[in-house]
């Protein structure tokens, strides 16, 4: 018994350290004031995305529309994306900014983690999916962010538990019982400005990749020939 109980838990050690190492990243830092990477969607046409000071800002000028922009594969699944964020300007009642998972699986489905601000006594984050015509909120927790301050927010889908972080805290965690697939992943603004930075996309089906990426250290010949012309003399 003592045996079986011993290979089955080696079976298991092996089974979640491959996936660990077929995890690939995906990362963009916005240093290189390139953009084409990403894409915006055409909710509306007011809505704009670009790069300043190495951060990504997204703006969304028309009221309560949702100005997203995103990057990956729509076969993209069971990943985790993480970013610094922060609101910069409400240009309404309230503003909100946040992360977009599974985009475009079905048109313009979405899963959307949410901070929702006035920056003064109101404030709440949610998770919500969205199927056009219709978004359903799947989770909600009073959360009143600050202004101008960059916070890490962190969301994950691993089949049908969706689970939303906010700098390494855990706060929600949510089953949908009628999941998406999969899809793209990116960032979202609605009623105002946010800047976002230092993107993170973690999955067992996504390669390392992206302009974030840190390149590898090539040998510098010339010093080795140096060396080697030293050691002779």
């Amino acid at each position: 018994m003592i045996k079986k109980c011993l290979i089955f838990g080696l079976v298991i050690c092996s089974v979640v350290l491959n996936q660990f190492a077929l995890a690939g990243t995906w990362k963009d830092n916005f240093e290189d004031d390139n953009t084409q990477d990403w894409e915006p969607q055409p909710w509306h046409e007011k809505e704009e995305w670009w790069i300043d000071a190495g951060e990504a800002v997204g703006e969304a000028s028309e009221r309560n529309t949702l100005s997203t922009w995103v990057t990956g594969d729509v076969a993209w699944q069971n990943y985790a994306i993480s970013c610094r964020a922060k609101l910069t300007e409400v240009k309404e009642k309230s503003a909100s900014l946040g992360l977009v998972l599974y985009y475009g699986n079905k048109k313009d489905s979405l899963y959307l983690f949410e901070i929702d601000s006035d920056w003064k006594e109101f404030g709440s984050i949610t998770i919500e999916k969205l199927i056009p015509p219709q978004g359903v909120r799947l989770a909600r927790l009073n959360f009143i962010p600050k202004a101008n301050k960059w916070y890490k927010l962190t969301a994950s889908v691993s089949r049908s538990v969706l689970e939303f972080q906010i700098d390494e805290e855990v706060l929600l965690t949510v089953t949908d019982h009628s999941p998406l697939k999969s899809g793209k992943a990116g960032v979202f603004v609605v009623n105002g400005q946010a800047r976002f930075d230092d993107v993170e996309i973690t999955g067992a089906n996504i390669d390392d990749g992206g302009p974030g990426k840190a390149l590898p250290i090539k040998p510098k010949a010339k010093l080795t020939t140096t060396w080697g012309h030293l050691k002779s003399e």
